[in-house]
């Protein structure tokens, strides 16, 4: 008897700490305050076990009882109430209502025993015999209990961690349950009640979810929820290189599992991207298709103190709608080019047209004035219109060829490596090498002119300022993108102003899409970087 009152009040002792440290150190939520009423009803009836156990007499046992009904007909309620404010599932109001006018039915009828006998029919002090109304509150006790634990079991948040807090959850309440069943089958032959020790018992778990697992954590829930309604998927590897969590949008994208560990996940991105991942670093970015979508997959290390990997973070954004408004731009672009050449040939067709027409019809007055002046005999007249013939031919064939070359301009760099032959071959006074990696073709149409102008500017300007006597131009075509690398050799500097000249070729770049980047130090050379996205067709 003394041992079994110690144990109810180390019991209520540890719940009512247990109580304490949770209103002292938790967040102010419902989920935290319905927690603490679950905590608060056990605690009382645990104190009416520890009266019953000193009760001497039926009418102390039945004030002892009444306490203890106190925290058993709302023990249920509490419960349920805490699994969906945990699991975020809102009851309708009118359903709380009838969950808490049952249980204070039940409570009101234990009270009111006396006078109608239904909750017990026999109360003296060695036995308590129970009534219809005794059961029918335990069934609902039980249906929230178990009701409760089944909802928080659905929703809790998916990870790693999953499967360890489901498995406590279901204890803390397994536990009791299935202590209370035997008492009142009589497996456990005794008169005091076990079922509150087996709920101190079931507390335990629930603290270890709470701190180990952080399963009581708002802030935690909040931003699940929330990362689970964006666009971009998320997913958390732990020290150990198993997943801890991932988001629907993640799970989507991959079709990947719960359980997955970091090094299959690396297997799934592929060989290039594991490799490129998998390196040194805290921010490593990088680009894959996968199913006719391009993906951009941010990869965040947290670093311990020591240096060692404490966490590697995954946001995984679908750019590929990106891609398809820069094939829009370039298409739009390339189209506008196209009509802005036939809209200039059309023009100095016409410029050609009327300066030869206007050319030749003056040439033939003036042919017909010199013969009419040689049959009259007048030959220093017809010198002199020959004269004007002359001066008009020439200034005809001038515009003509200024005419004509502003068309070839216009349609000798339609491919990328064509302007770029051309200008490295124009290059007097500094060695230039062009090197051409991949092969080009009318795709990268709509960012030839800005490539041919932008290098014609860094050669302008190496020749100018440099002082250099050699430059390499690599160009890379890639499926992905267009690259130009333009370096030389020159003296370099330290700091880079924007002038007209670079000012200009970083708004042509832009303008289409793409950017440009300009590198130098001291003795260094000068490093010009070009790149332009080309969207997978």
């Amino acid at each position: 008897m003394k041992v079994l009152s110690a144990v109810y009040i180390f019991s209520i002792i540890s719940m009512t700490a247990e109580i304490l440290w949770i209103l002292a150190r938790g967040q102010r939520s419902r989920q935290m305050f319905t927690f603490v009423a679950c905590q608060f009803f056990l605690n009382i009836w645990s104190v009416s076990q520890l009266l019953i156990l000193e009760s001497v007499n039926s009418r102390q046992l039945f004030l002892s009882y009444c306490i203890g009904n106190t925290g058993i007909c709302f023990i249920g309620a509490s419960w349920l109430l805490f699994a969906c404010s945990t699991a975020g599932v809102i009851l309708p109001k009118w359903l709380k209502a009838c969950i808490f006018l049952f249980s204070a039915a039940m409570w009101t009828a234990s009270l009111t025993n006396p006078l109608h006998g239904l909750f017990y029919t026999g109360f003296s002090l060695p036995s308590v015999e129970h009534g219809i109304l005794f059961y029918a509150n335990i069934l609902f006790i039980y249906a929230c209990i178990i009701s409760g634990t089944v909802i928080l079991c659905a929703n809790i948040r998916r990870g790693a961690n999953h499967r360890k807090i489901t498995a406590l959850l279901i204890l803390s309440a397994v536990i009791p349950l299935i202590s209370n069943i035997l008492s009142l089958i009589g497996v456990i032959s005794t008169r005091y009640d076990v079922t509150p020790l087996a709920f101190s018992m079931s507390s335990i778990f629930l603290l270890l979810a709470t701190n180990r697992y952080g399963f009581l954590n708002v802030n935690e829930l909040a931003f699940d929820k929330a990362l689970d309604v964006i666009s971009d998927g998320v997913a958390v590897f732990g020290t150990n290189g198993s997943m801890t969590y991932s988001s629907s949008a993640m799970r989507s994208f991959f079709g990947i599992s719960e359980e997955i560990e970091l090094a299959d996940f690396y297997m799934i991105l592929g060989t290039e991207h594991a490799e490129k991942l998998s390196a040194p670093g805290s921010f490593i970015e990088t680009e894959l298709v996968m199913d006719s979508r391009r993906l951009r997959i941010r990869q965040y290390r947290i670093l311990g103190k020591n240096g060692n990997t404490l966490a590697v973070t995954f946001v995984v954004s679908d750019i590929t709608r990106y891609y398809d408004e820069i094939l829009r731009e370039q298409e739009l672009s390339s189209v506008k080019e196209q009509l802005a050449i036939e809209s200039e040939r059309n023009r100095i067709a016409q410029e050609v047209h009327d300066t030869a027409g206007h050319t030749l019809t003056m040439i033939n007055s003036l042919a017909r004035l010199i013969s009419v002046s040689l049959d009259s005999g007048n030959p220093g007249k017809a010198a002199e219109y020959s004269e004007e013939a002359q001066e008009l031919s020439s200034q005809g064939i001038a515009q003509l060829r200024l005419s004509i070359n502003n068309l070839r301009k216009k349609s000798e760099i339609s491919l990328i490596t064509d302007g770029l032959r051309q200008l490295a071959d124009s290059v007097r006074g500094m060695e230039t090498a062009l090197c051409i990696q991949g092969e080009d073709s009318q795709r990268y149409s709509f960012c030839s002119n800005t490539i041919y102008e932008n290098t014609r500017e860094t050669i302008t300007n190496a020749l100018k300022y440099s002082g250099a006597s050699r430059m390499d131009i690599i160009v890379k075509l890639r499926d992905s993108s267009a690259e130009v690398y333009i370096m030389d050799n020159g003296k370099g500097c330290n700091n880079i102003s924007d002038g007209n000249g670079l000012r200009g070729m970083r708004e042509r770049t832009e303008k289409i899409g793409g950017s440009i980047e300009f590198r130098s130090s001291e003795g260094c050379g000068f490093t010009t970087v070009m790149k332009f996205p080309i969207a997978i067709q």
